[in-house]
């Protein structure tokens, strides 16, 4: 590692540089806003710890401390990126050292990476890979119910959304625009963005639904459905965890598996409870990457 280099906490004046940096490899818009909105106006507690060198940020990484439905603690790990040229130096490692070292009273740490990401955090000491997150995608006009197993949501683990998080996550993010849909009693978010290279082109994202039956969720998924198709999208997507109630629901509402996921690895830390047990994420929790 370069000696020069520093790790140290993000400080809200270096919104601009973190967005410099992941606006280079990356095609999501992440402005200086979001960083603001992400680790310095945040509902949930959350750091975000940089490294620099000779003036410049060139590796960062963020924790989130998240509340799990079974009462646990967990710290998300997010926002994790280090400038091509210094990687393979031991950077990545010190850098998410230092970010969990933030919150030394979870019961476990979750990151949720990309392709890219996955190769990085399972050459750390300890983290497991408990399981794939793919991307569906909305087909019309098709149906697929099949005999995968089904975990049951009752023993199911997942980030709990509360009302301050719903708020903060759904109604205060500066760049992206969600809306509520609320069908039979049950609640979920859904997005709309538009292509970064081309704004007329946009894309719908199932974003959250809160946890449900199978027929409540292809029932919720459907209504889903048909709101997308008033803002003009026809193949709305989604990110559902394997062998959980929402990816079952989406296969039978019409939803195709694509190529594209992600991966949700655990490194356990004091109580493995919520490491052992099933866990079903989907979009929202896909999102923070």
């Amino acid at each position: 590692m370069d000696q020069q280099a520093v790790i140290r906490p993000a400080r809200k004046e270096d919104a601009g540089a973190l967005s410099q940096l992941f606006q280079k490899y990356y095609r999501q818009d992440k402005p200086a806003a979001y960083f603001e909105w992400q680790f310095f106006s945040p509902a949930p507690p959350a750091v975000c710890m940089v490294v620099e060198s000779e003036g410049s940020l060139i590796g960062t990484c963020g924790c989130v401390q998240r509340t799990v439905t079974d009462g646990s603690l967990a710290g998300h790990i997010v926002d994790m990126l280090v400038e091509e040229e210094f990687r393979g130096q031991g950077i990545f490692p010190r850098l998410l050292t230092a970010a969990m070292a933030a919150f030394p009273e979870v019961a476990l740490y979750v990151v949720l990476p990309n392709a890219h990401g996955l190769q990085a955090i399972m050459r750390q000491p300890k983290w497991v890979n408990k399981g794939t997150v793919p991307l569906y995608q909305y087909v019309p006009e098709t149906a697929n119910d099949d005999e995968a197993k089904d975990h049951a949501t009752a023993a199911s683990c997942g980030f709990a959304y509360d009302d301050v998080i719903c708020a903060w996550r759904f109604a205060q993010h500066p760049t992206n625009r969600y809306e509520t849909i609320d069908r039979g009693g049950l609640r979920g978010w859904v997005k709309v963005f538009s292509d970064p290279d081309d704004s007329s082109r946009k894309y719908g994202d199932i974003v959250q639904i809160k946890p449900a039956s199978l027929d409540r969720l292809v029932d919720w998924l459907g209504a889903a459905i048909d709101w997308f198709a008033t803002e003009g999208i026809s193949d709305p997507a989604l990110w559902a965890m394997d062998g959980g109630t929402i990816a079952r629901a989406a296969r039978r509402a019409g939803f195709k598996r694509r190529e594209q996921a992600r991966w949700l690895c655990l490194a356990p830390g004091q109580d493995k409870t919520a490491a052992e047990r099933f866990w079903d994420v989907c979009s929202a929790d896909a999102e923070f990457y």
